[in-house]
């Protein structure tokens, strides 16, 4: 059998942690990744082009305020010159010299982008001419590690700096000396910000305060502390608001606003000169902590600038990696661009069948992903932006998706199941029972009736879902409280929402059995919703009978043992249309069941390690297996062969998943990257 697979797009790191900067047009993002500064599509979301130097770990970079060309830092201590065109996805390094005596940490152009001024680990703040590649200025007052250089928008003779030793410090270039000891806090001074006229600098620091100077004298010595505001957070970054237009016809001057970013996630906008929180971010879910925010810087709407509508844009950065996309004005998040997605542990397709109210419409592909988190992502596949499916305490071991797109399945180490909207993006549902982590869930094929969740009302609802756990027991969940028109359970009310506080329903647990004498790893629901498999590290498969009415939704006593794996079972699939069913174990080998007579019918043996992952393709025609080894092969079921082998992975591949009409595929793996394929003898991708 003829099959070909072709890879349709790679998703990988584009973001390691550390600084962020956009283009003055608002288009590009430009962010730290490794040994390399990735430049990104902040439309699309998509790499367009890698800068750096191979084998020299970025430490800073600063983007020019008008021309496609960067200043870098990197371990080496060099500062590198680099010119770039992102349409042709190539750039050059202009020069390279040698600055500072001990790594550099932060790096700024000035407004014009003749000089750039670097902050350093030995103390030092020096200035340089970068076209002609030399330092013209040297200061030196700092006692530690300087963290933040800015120079004013207004000026390119004053300079700021901020450093360990909890002083902010104001630079004269013109006279070569210090202006000014700033010393008003009493923790590392994080976040440096100017207004738009120079006239005020502010800084944050990890004392939760904010001060606020005027710096309006021609002699910055006379700059002052005008007042100070306690956040009651960590303060890593803040962000100035322009002027309003407004502004230029009123006699009087404007109020001087600014956001501020830190530890405990959440953005708030504040009035300088008061204690006046203007708006807060609307809050996560209830019980969900947010993760703290390490930069925050503003952009032009418009264009391409924005990723979704005009205006200007603020983009955050969190801890984990995750780049936010935010309303400049309402502080509202609008896309998600992941930075990491760590190790990859789960993936499924969520396709919305028409129909429903969901604002985003019908029939759109969405890919939902667990990663090595408490977060599921949730990717829309026209553009890549992501939204986060917040709620969960611990690890997102599996996923699951119900026909028809309305429901995405979440299995946790925290030993619960959560039931989310794909349209919203909030969690309907909790399934409450489990005594140990949840490692398996699946939903079956057939519809009991339609949702009542928000806007996935009118979706179908699946009939069956089920758990499956480290505890060695299978569950079965109650899903009518999710019917349209109420199902015996509390519901949530249509149109609340997870930020309100309002905790989504327990569902009930209908039955559980005793399914294994150790953890369990696999399940799979057949798309009929008479049968369950699972897998588990006792080696076996065990089949079980699911009864149509819930009085006697499993049977205790499973149908079938199915043993002839050597080590543990991780994964087992039920095939579309036949009576069959495979399996992956330990042993490296691929077996595949008859659910007639419980006869292994195939053995297909090829993967050097423990395969993770089956699934069935092209109606049952073709199954594919991913393992350890980093591969994915491809088994024609009827020529009893393997008819390809995809080596696109450096590390495990614990996902895998597809999606026909049209043929696409998608697999994750533990070094965080991810495949979008398609068979091309489908026609399909």
């Amino acid at each position: 059998m003829a099959t070909t697979f072709s890879q349709l797009q790679r998703y990988g790191r584009i973001y390691s942690g550390g600084k962020v900067a956009v283009s003055a047009d608002g288009a590009l993002l430009a962010a730290a990744c490794g040994d390399s500064i990735s430049l990104v599509d902040l439309a699309t979301g998509r790499l367009l082009l890698s800068v750096g130097a191979e084998g020299d770990e970025i430490t800073a970079f600063a983007i020019h305020p008008s021309l496609p060309e960067l200043v870098l830092a990197g371990s080496s201590r060099h500062l590198r010159h680099v010119r770039y065109s992102a349409a042709a996805g190539s750039s050059e390094q202009v020069r390279a010299w040698r600055a500072h005596k001990l790594p550099v940490v932060d790096l700024a152009f000035e407004r014009t982008g003749t000089l750039a001024a670097s902050a350093g680990a030995d103390g030092a703040v020096m200035v340089f001419d970068v076209a002609k590649g030399y330092a013209t200025h040297v200061f030196r007052g700092h006692d530690g590690v300087v963290h933040r250089v800015a120079f004013s928008p207004a000026s390119s003779t004053r300079l700021a700096s901020s450093g360990a030793d909890h002083s902010v410090r104001l630079w004269d270039l013109a006279s070569r000396e210090c202006a000014a000891v700033l010393s008003a806090h009493v923790g590392a001074a994080r976040a440096l910000a100017w207004s738009a006229d120079g006239a005020t600098l502010i800084s944050g620091g990890a004392d939760q305060m904010v001060n606020v100077w005027d710096c309006r004298a021609a002699r910055l010595t006379s700059s002052r502390l005008t007042s100070s505001l306690a956040v009651l957070e960590g303060v890593e970054a803040i962000a100035v608001d322009p002027p309003p237009r407004s502004a230029e016809r009123s006699a009087e001057p404007p109020k001087l606003t600014f956001v501020t970013a830190g530890s405990g996630g959440t953005l708030r906008r504040w009035v300088a000169g008061s204690s006046v929180c203007l708006r807060r971010q609307p809050p996560p879910p209830a019980g969900v902590a947010l993760p703290g925010l390490t930069h925050l810087l503003g952009c032009g709407g418009g264009g391409g600038g924005g990723g979704g509508g005009g205006g200007r844009m603020l983009v955050g950065v969190t801890d984990d990696h995750n780049l936010l996309l935010l309303d400049a004005t309402t502080l509202e998040l609008r896309r998600t661009i992941v930075g990491y997605n760590d190790e990859i542990t789960d993936m499924r397709y969520v396709v919305r069948q028409g129909g429903g109210s969901s604002g985003r419409g019908g029939g759109e592909m969405q890919l939902a992903v667990g990663t090595n988190s408490e977060q599921v992502r949730l990717f829309d596949l026209a553009d890549m932006g992501c939204r986060l499916l917040l709620g969960h305490a611990d690890i997102v071991l599996a996923l699951d998706a119900s026909a028809g797109g309305g429901l995405i399945a979440s299995a946790s180490k925290d030993a619960t199941v959560r039931l989310w909207d794909p349209a919203t993006a909030e969690c309907v549902g909790r399934c409450v029972g489990h005594m140990d982590a949840v490692g398996a869930v699946g939903f079956g094929g057939k519809t009991g009736g339609r949702l009542a969740a928000g806007a996935a009302d009118g979706a179908p609802l699946p009939a069956t879902l089920l758990s499956a756990s480290k505890d060695k027991t299978l569950k079965k969940w109650d899903l009518s409280p999710l019917l349209a028109g109420g199902g015996g359970g509390k519901t949530k009310k249509k149109g609340a929402t997870a930020a309100s506080g309002e905790e989504a329903p327990t569902l009930s647990c209908l039955a559980t059995v005793l399914a294994h004498s150790k953890e369990v790893n696999a399940l799979a629901v057949a798309p009929n919703d008479r049968l369950a498999i699972t897998g588990s590290q006792d080696r076996s498969l065990k089949v079980w009978t699911l009864a149509a009415d819930g009085s006697a939704a499993i049977r205790t006593e499973p149908a079938a043992t199915l043993t002839g794996h050597r080590r543990a079972v991780w994964t087992a699939a039920f095939a579309p249309l036949d009576r069959v069913a495979a399996s992956g174990s330990a042993d490296m080998l691929v077996k595949v069941w008859s659910m007639a007579d419980w006869a292994c019918l195939r053995t297909f043996e090829g993967h050097v390690s423990s395969v993770l992952k089956v699934r069935f393709l092209r109606g049952g025609a073709l199954l594919a297996s991913s393992g350890s080894d980093g591969l994915v092969k491809v088994w024609s079921i009827k020529g009893q062969e393997c008819v390809a082998t995809l080596d696109a992975h450096e590390d495990k591949v614990w996902a895998i998943d597809a999606y026909e009409p049209p043929s696409r595929g998608a697999t994750g793996g533990g070094e965080g990257g991810g495949e979008l394929g398609g068979d091309g003898h489908g026609g399909g991708g």
